[in-house]
């Protein structure tokens, strides 16, 4: 039991919690009123007893400023899944139904300008002109240091303070509150927050709190959130349209686990073998992205429209010269190098949209990753190249661009030797423990057999690959040799035999200078084309042997246990290799009746 002491000093705890809790609930008071403070360090030492019920005074402040999940100031409901406590973050949306609604000059945006998530939500914000119509105005913090030496806190990224000297040109003081730190801003929300103090961050003014720090989620609400306070055509404009949805959808998926996200998985690496598992994936990313802004023919990734992608694509590719190609070893080429669709793309965007350049800060953007990553680059210093940051010349005539790619051969041979290099070193350790048991001799025999069959499949795609491109080496000289006789048939009708001079002797070869009659010319072009049908033949010879020998290949692979999906995969492949002989069969029989045509036409 506690006695009268500890009761009375409990009661005197317990109001001077309530008291000081209501105080800091209110947002005038929490910055302003002289007695908070000295309230809070009463609070603290009589919280020092150890009779005092800590838990209750501490509930009682955290029901009054945070409120439970559900509640907050003035009996404002929140949705279950906005903050569900100190180790999540933060997922409120503004709706008109909701505790965070559409009103002008109520919200202000904290980014980095180095930041390419922060730069996708600062993005939007433009584009749909919500600095203009619904007073969203913003907060930049400076691209270094973000952890102060020595603090054990790790504060985060710092604002322009009064009390730092000289402050970082583009950045700006916290221009609601005066704080030094980002997560003072974090703490305001959420005293108990433990998780990253990122940016962007979307504030309340009113409510006093984070609305959300989630970038894809501010990256798509942010696009309609306010379209009752904008103008019609403003708020017409959308980066998600209904009928490109899919698209946008399944594209955004792997961009982002393979672009967006994969340039830091290579960057950060830890070791050898974790780069060398995640580099391959970025370049065939950008291969895949440069060949469907091909198709679609620009200016944007999916044609006429821009669109989400534009926004998710640009905020990393515009990084990745000046920044991911040297500080992260992102280095199978450069954009302006080995991507001309995706560089015509980048300077179309960069060049005619204000939105997009006026974002887009390259001294943040350097500075911040080499003077901020200590164990990717522990001298600090920022490299001077490439220059330009954005190269000039746009070309409006996308028809003129040649969609190009990064080997496939380098990035598929390295992702191989990724995924077998490990293998047999584990079934080496394996038959080298110490023991006899035979489950692990069936361990052993099960993981060489699996590697074998991962071996195969392997061989087997290149084969089927290098097969295919024979096939059609091989056509594209029998299209040839059809030109070729199709042109001597029309050589012979346009220039009559009795015109031309008295045929030579075939075996006679003339001097050099000596002009030809048309009917030796005639005669030569045949004996061409003749050749070039003998030498396809070999060819082919050569060609139906070794497919021959892959079909047999896929017989034996198939009486081993193989994933169904894989071996869909080889059928298909042994399918369009199939296709591919069959349409040289074709012409190859189509080559033999324009030759009989040449033939008559020559003699």
């Amino acid at each position: 039991m506690l006695t009268r002491v500890a009761l009375q000093t409990t009661s005197i705890t317990l109001g001077i919690a309530i008291l000081a809790a209501l105080l800091t609930a209110i947002p005038y008071f929490a910055d302003h009123h002289p007695m908070l403070s000295r309230l809070t360090h009463i609070l603290e030492t009589v919280q020092s007893v150890p009779t005092v019920p800590q838990l209750a005074t501490l509930a009682i402040r955290k029901m009054a400023t945070n409120g439970a999940s559900d509640h907050g100031l003035n009996g404002t409901k929140f949705p279950a899944d906005w903050h569900s406590g100190p180790d999540d973050s933060f997922h409120g949306k503004i709706t008109t139904d909701g505790p965070f609604q559409p009103e002008k000059g109520r919200y202000h945006l904290y980014i980095g300008l180095f930041c390419p998530f922060a730069h996708r939500a600062n993005l939007v914000r433009k584009l749909k002109q919500l600095d203009k119509y619904a007073g969203i105005d913003i907060s930049i913090v400076k691209p270094y240091p973000k952890d102060e030496p020595g603090t054990p806190g790790k504060p985060g990224w710092r604002f322009n303070h009064k009390n730092e000297g000289e402050p970082y040109e583009g950045a700006t003081e916290d221009r609601l509150f005066g704080y030094r730190f980002m997560n003072e801003v974090y703490f305001r929300a959420d005293k108990s927050y433990k998780g990253r103090y990122s940016v962007p961050v979307l504030w309340d003014t009113k409510l006093n709190t984070i609305v959300n720090n989630e970038s894809a989620e501010l990256l798509r609400d942010l696009q309609t959130a306010f379209n009752e306070l904008l103008p019609a055509s403003v708020a017409e404009m959308s980066l998600y349209p209904k009928e490109l949805q899919g698209d946008i959808d399944t594209i955004a998926g792997w961009m982002g686990d393979h672009l967006n996200t994969g340039v830091y998985k290579a960057g950060f690496a830890p070791d050898q073998a974790t780069y060398d598992k995640n580099l391959p994936p970025v370049f065939a990313a950008l291969n895949k992205l440069e060949r469907i802004a091909k198709a679609h023919g620009g200016p944007y990734i999916l044609g006429e429209n821009m669109t989400e992608l534009d926004v998710r694509a640009y905020a990393t590719i515009c990084r990745f010269d000046p920044v991911y190609v040297q500080h992260f070893k992102c280095n199978l080429g450069m954009i302006r190098y080995s991507y001309p669709v995706l560089h015509n793309w980048l300077k179309g965007l960069y060049f005619n949209h204000e939105e997009y350049r006026n974002t887009t800060d390259f001294r943040h953007i350097k500075e911040n990753y080499t003077k901020s990553h200590y164990d990717v680059n522990p001298k600090s210093i920022t490299p001077m190249g490439p220059w330009p940051n954005v190269e000039e010349g746009y070309e409006k005539d996308w028809s003129k661009l040649e969609a190009r790619s990064i080997a496939a051969t380098s990035i598929k041979h390295t992702t191989y030797a990724v995924l077998t290099t490990p293998v047999p070193r584990i079934l080496t350790a394996i038959e080298m423990a110490p023991t006899k048991q035979s489950k692990v001799h069936a361990l052993i025999a099960k993981a060489k057999a699996r590697f074998a069959a991962k071996q195969r499949e392997n061989t087997l795609a290149q084969q089927a690959s290098d097969l295919i491109f024979v096939a059609h080496s091989i056509d594209d000289q029998i299209q040839k040799a059809i030109v070729d006789a199709q042109n001597l048939v029309v050589s012979a009708r346009d220039n009559p035999r009795p015109t031309d001079p008295p045929p030579r002797d075939p075996l006679f070869s003339p001097p050099k200078d000596a002009p030809l009659s048309g009917s030796e010319r005639r005669r030569l072009a045949y004996n061409a084309v003749v050749d070039r049908y003998r030498s396809v033949q070999d060819n082919m010879r050569v060609l139906q042997e070794r497919v021959a020998r892959f079909q047999e290949d896929v017989k034996k692979l198939k009486g081993v246990h193989v994933p169904a999906k894989k071996m869909r995969k080889v059928d298909h492949d042994l399918e369009a290799l199939e296709n591919a002989c069959g349409n040289m069969d074709v012409a190859m029989l189509k080559l033999a009746a324009e030759i009989g045509e040449a033939k008559r036409a020559a003699t």
